[in-house]
């Protein structure tokens, strides 16, 4: 359907219903005066896939289905979409019930560090008495770190991004946000410049999805499509293999965010004494001295800005101390290993970890091994199984530590709870000194079967310790 038809049925639904429809791409979400996008193919799972979502929607009856296949017998109102024209589409209607928006956005993409990096720009403009909000894993939130809307995914739609930013027009003059590669794949940003974008690292996640490194690769390199005429890409100078990267790969103008040096972080909390986050810390203050004209110096940033929820996050426990952190990849498991036995180098380190279900497997045994490699011992548990078997995720794991049940600090726990209730009480006898437990952060639920389950790393640290 051309934009012209597709306006003309809009005006259509208006002119009925007498207001602003609620439109959608998600179908368990619908309401009766919903405008819902879905996209699907002829094929029977994806058929039955719709179905199956229909039928959770508390509303059968939508206002207007926008596909480009009609659901087999299906008989609501539908309007017919080509898939060159399903982005165009929601751009006709989401110009007609939202306006263009007046925010300026920055988006930030990398393997790691996506969410520190936006979380850190967000608290440098609110110093510098800036209107701004953060978009990304943590949900969106306002100027002071409070949840607006916890949208359950790292980039939203093309569609929700519209409506988040009309709604909140007057909440935020800028948008700080995470880009994964799957957005940029999906161009979900679609016709939205980026006024300024940093990207952090690059190393194995989602090949589940991109198949290859070079496909992941060139899915974030798409980047550099989104920064409007006068924006700049920022790269850290530490990350010096993706510059590389980068320039061979792109003609597009790279600004390099400088090393700040060692000494700058002598006196900061133990999460910048991490040389990842040091190199977080120096792209972010460089965004934002280019974004919003700063009036303060790094050293007085840095005494103020705190580290976001679950990233390097601290427990004193009898004498050593749990870390609970959201690194879920191979490169981000080793960097923060390394970064401990480095900053710690007298201390013993026990790690724990798992892997997510339904994602990648060829990580799995990789995630192990650097696990293994790089801590003084290691327990091995779940993450998110959602719809495997917890147990053979482990075992997929463990091809990673030859020999591994011969020993002795090579442990195997399938509940996490319990594998977090081991780990403490070998901190706690002395046996190792640091704690740390990677792989869910922030996250507040175990997704077990298509549930998410309440649980929290951090709660069970703190009631074991109080309990102690």
């Amino acid at each position: 359907m051309s934009s012209q038809n597709l306006r003309k049925e809009l005006q259509a639904y208006i002119e009925k219903h007498g207001k602003s429809p609620h439109v959608t791409t998600n179908l368990q979400l619908a309401k009766p005066n919903s405008i819902v996008f879905y996209k699907l193919d002829e094929s029977k799972k994806s058929q039955g896939l719709f179905w199956e979502r229909f039928n959770k929607t508390s509303n059968k009856e939508i206002a207007l289905l926008v596909s480009n296949v009609k659901p087999s017998g299906y008989e609501g109102a539908f309007c017919l979409v080509s898939p060159s024209q399903f982005l165009n589409a929601q751009k006709v209607i989401a110009d007609k019930i939202y306006g263009k928006p007046s925010q300026k956005i920055i988006g930030v993409t990398g393997t790691n560090g996506k969410t520190t990096v936006v979380d850190m720009i967000r608290q440098i403009a609110v110093l510098n008495k800036l209107k701004i909000a953060s978009l990304g894993t943590l949900g969106l939130l306002d100027a002071n770190g409070s949840v607006i809307e916890d949208l359950g995914a790292t980039s939203p739609s093309y569609l929700d991004l519209r409506r988040l930013l009309a709604e909140n027009e007057d909440v935020f003059d800028f948008l700080v946000c995470e880009i994964s590669s799957h957005a940029l794949e999906q161009d979900r940003l679609f016709d939205l410049e980026l006024d300024a974008a940093g990207w952090t690292s690059f190393s194995q996640d989602h090949l589940d999805y991109h198949k290859t490194m070079e496909q992941y690769f060139i899915s974030k390199l798409k980047i550099v499509n989104k920064v409007c005429e006068s924006g700049k890409l920022f790269l850290p100078q530490r990350e010096e293999k993706l510059v590389d990267k980068v320039k061979a790969a792109s003609s597009f103008p790279v600004e390099i965010a400088p090393i700040l040096g060692e000494k700058l972080y002598d006196s900061s909390s133990p999460f910048f004494q991490c040389h990842y986050n040091q190199s977080n810390f120096e792209l972010a203050f460089a965004i934002s001295s280019d974004a919003f004209k700063l009036d303060c110096s790094a050293s007085e940033v840095l005494q103020k800005i705190k580290s976001p929820a679950g990233r390097f996050d601290t427990v004193n426990v009898n004498g050593g101390f749990a870390i609970i952190d959201y690194a879920h990849t191979p490169d981000a498991i080793q960097n923060i290993c390394l970064s401990i036995q480095k900053t710690w180098s007298d201390k013993k380190l026990l790690t724990i970890v798992g892997c997510g279900g339904n994602r990648d497997k060829t990580k799995r045994p990789v995630m192990a091994k650097v696990a293994f490699q790089n801590s003084n011992g290691v327990i091995f548990t779940s993450d998110n199984p959602r719809d495997e078997k917890p147990q053979e995720i482990i075992d997929e794991m463990l091809f990673g530590v030859s020999n591994w049940s011969k020993l002795s600090n090579v442990h195997v726990e399938v509940e996490r709870e319990k594998a977090i209730n081991l780990g403490l009480k070998l901190l706690k006898s002395g046996e190792f000194n640091i704690l740390l437990i990677a792989g869910k952060g922030h996250e507040n639920y175990q997704e077990i079967k298509g549930q998410k389950i309440d649980f929290s790393d951090k709660e069970i640290v703190l009631r074991a310790k109080d309990e102690s």
